[in-house]
C-alpha cells in the first residue's frame, strides 16, 4: 500500500512528537502508566499544527514563534517561502495554523484550535470552563466521572474563577488540584 508522500510526512511529525514527549516525561521521571503525569518542564518548544493546501496537517515543534513556519517549510509542511515568514498574533501552542501561497509570498490563512487531545499533546493547557466533558476527561486522574461531577459544578455553581477552585468538586481535593495545574487554564487557553 503506498502512502502519499504527505501523510507519511505528518505520521512521522506526530512520531517524533509523541517520542519527544515521552522521552520528556520519562526524563522527568513520569513512566507512561503513572496517574501524576504532568508536562514536562524541558526547555518549552512551541508545538502546534500546519496544513498547506488540501494535504494532511503535520505537526511541528520549534524552538521558539519565530522559527515555527521555518520548521514547517523544512519539514514539507508549508512552503519553502513560508521559512522567513511570521506567525499571527492568535497562533497559539496547540493551534492548527493554515497557510498558503498567494502572489510568490507565503500567507497564513486561518488558525484555528486543534482538538483538545492534540493541542494538549503540544503542550497547551485546558481552558477549564470552556472544556467539555470529553475534554476534561482526558485529564491525569480525572476519567468519566470526576469530568461530568467538573461539567456539573459550573452549570451549578457557575464557573471556575481558579484552578484552585475546583476542590469544591467532591473527589477533588489539594492533592488532585496541584496534580491538574500544569495542565488547566481560567480564562483564555495557552
Amino acid at each position: 500500500m503506498a502512502l502519499a508522500k504527505s501523510t507519511l510526512g505528518a505520521a512521522t511529525a506526530a512520531a517524533v512528537l509523541v517520542a519527544v514527549t515521552i522521552s520528556a516525561r520519562i526524563a522527568d521521571g513520569d513512566g507512561p502508566f503513572r496517574r501524576n503525569a504532568r508536562p514536562s518542564s524541558a526547555a518549552p518548544l512551541f508545538c502546534a499544527g500546519v496544513r498547506f493546501g488540501s494535504f494532511e496537517p503535520g505537526f511541528v515543534c520549534a524552538s521558539n514563534r519565530a522559527s515555527f513556519l521555518a520548521g514547517a517549510a523544512r519539514g514539507g509542511f508549508a512552503p519553502s517561502r513560508c521559512a522567513t515568514a511570521g506567525l499571527p498574533r492568535r497562533a497559539t501552542v496547540g493551534s492548527l495554523v493554515v497557510v498558503v501561497e498567494r502572489d510568490g509570498a507565503c500567507a497564513v490563512v486561518e488558525v484555528r484550535r486543534l482538538p483538545a487531545a492534540t493541542a494538549m499533546m503540544c503542550g497547551a493547557r485546558l481552558e477549564i470552563n470552556g472544556a467539555s466533558e470529553a475534554d476534561l476527561a482526558l485529564l491525569p486522574g480525572i476519567g468519566e466521572v470526576r469530568a461530568r461531577s467538573i461539567a456539573e459544578s459550573r452549570r451549578r455553581d457557575g464557573p471556575f474563577p481558579d484552578v484552585e477552585s475546583l476542590d469544591r468538586v467532591y473527589g477533588i481535593g489539594p492533592k488532585t488540584v496541584e496534580l491538574l495545574r500544569p495542565w488547566l487554564t481560567v480564562g483564555a487557553a495557552e
